[in-house]
C-alpha cells in the first residue's frame, strides 16, 4: 500500500517536472532576454528533460501493465520498455553534454564577446551541439549492444562531465561578477555592463543549481551504498532503491527549472506579476485606467483625449 502512493508521488513528480520546464521554455527561450546560443542550451536542456521525464513515465507504465511499478526481469523483457530506456538514455547524455556546453557558451560570452557575436561562432556552436547529438546517438547504441563494456564507460563520462562543469561554472560567475563590479564606463559602455548582468544571473542560477545537483548526488551515493551494505532492501529488492533514486532524479529537474526561473530577475518578475491578482482602476466615467502604461498605450490615450 505504500508503495502504491509512492508511485502516485512519482508520477506528480513527473508532471510538476514537465510542466516546470515548460515554464522555463516559455519565460527564458522564447522570450528574447537572452542571446541565441544561450537559448538554443536551454531549449536543448529543457527539451530532453522533458523527454527524460516522459518516457520515464511511460516505461513504469509499461511495468505495470506487466504487473508490477518497479524495474524487475518481467518488465525489462519487454521490447516496449527496452525501446523506451534507449530514448531515454539517449536524452540523459544529451542533457550532460549541454550543461557543460552551457557552461562553456557563457564563459565566452563573458570574456570574449566580440568573438561570440560573430556568426562563425554561432556556426562552429551549431556543429558543436550537432556532435554532441550524434556522439548520444552513438553511445546509446553502442551501449545497447555492448553492455559489457560501456556499463563502466557510462559511469565514467556521466561523473567526469559533471565534475569538469563545476569548476567552469564557479570561475565563470566570479569572472562574470568582477567584471561586472567596475563601474569605469571606460571600461565597459551600459550595454555591455547589460550583458554582464544578464550573464551573472544566469550563472548565478548555474551555480545554484550545481548545489542542488551536487546534493543529489550524495543523497544518490548514500542510498547506493545503504543498498550495497543491505540497509534498505535486500539484494534481490535492489529495484525498489532504483525506483527512490528515480524519484531523486526526476525532482532534479523540476528544481533545475525553478532554479533558473526565480535567478533570472525578468522571468521571476513575470512570474510575480502573473500570480498577484489583477486590479481594474476606472475613471469616473468607467474607462479602464492603465497602471503603468506603455509608451504606444500612452500616446493612444492622448489621442482619445483631444479628439
Amino acid at each position: 500500500m505504500l508503495w502504491d502512493y509512492f508511485l502516485i508521488l512519482q508520477y506528480l513528480i513527473i508532471i510538476f517536472g514537465i510542466a516546470s520546464q515548460c515554464l522555463l521554455i516559455h519565460y527564458l527561450v522564447l522570450k528574447p532576454a537572452l542571446q541565441s546560443c544561450a537559448r538554443t542550451c536551454i531549449a536543448i536542456l529543457s527539451i530532453s528533460m522533458i523527454y527524460v521525464l516522459l518516457f520515464y513515465g511511460c516505461e513504469t507504465l509499461v511495468c505495470l501493465i506487466t504487473g508490477t511499478m518497479f524495474v524487475e526481469k518481467v518488465c525489462t523483457e519487454q521490447l516496449g520498455k527496452l525501446l523506451l530506456y534507449c530514448i531515454r538514455e539517449y536524452f540523459q547524455v544529451v542533457i550532460v553534454q549541454s550543461h557543460l556546453t552551457f557552461t562553456i557558451e557563457r564563459l565566452i560570452s563573458i570574456k570574449s564577446p566580440e568573438l561570440h557575436k560573430k556568426p562563425k561562432f554561432r556556426l562552429y556552436f551549431h556543429r558543436v551541439l550537432l556532435m554532441e547529438q550524434l556522439f548520444a546517438l552513438f553511445f546509446t547504441f553502442a551501449h545497447y549492444y555492448y553492455p559489457e563494456i560501456f556499463n563502466g564507460a557510462w559511469q565514467i563520462v556521466f561523473h567526469f562531465l559533471i565534475i569538469v562543469n563545476w569548476p567552469i561554472v564557479i570561475y565563470t560567475k566570479k569572472t562574470c561578477r568582477s567584471m561586472y563590479k567596475v563601474y569605469n564606463v571606460e571600461f565597459y559602455d551600459l550595454a555591455r555592463k547589460h550583458e554582464l548582468y544578464k550573464a551573472y544571473e544566469i550563472t548565478k542560477s548555474l551555480v545554484t543549481a550545481l548545489i542542488a545537483n551536487a546534493i543529489q548526488q550524495m543523497l544518490t551515493f548514500l542510498f547506493v551504498g545503504l543498498q550495497y551494505q543491505g540497509l534498505l532492501f535486500s539484494k534481490t529488492d535492489y529495484y525498489k532503491t532504483l525506483f527512490i533514486l528515480h524519484m531523486l532524479w526526476n525532482s532534479n529537474f523540476a528544481i533545475f527549472a525553478w532554479i533558473l526561473l526565480l535567478s533570472h530577475r525578468s522571468s521571476r518578475l513575470k512570474i510575480l506579476a502573473a500570480s498577484q491578482p489583477k486590479i481594474s482602476i476606472t475613471s469616473i466615467d468607467g474607462t479602464n485606467i492603465t497602471q503603468m502604461p506603455t509608451q504606444q498605450e500612452y500616446f493612444r490615450e492622448l489621442r482619445i483625449a483631444w479628439s
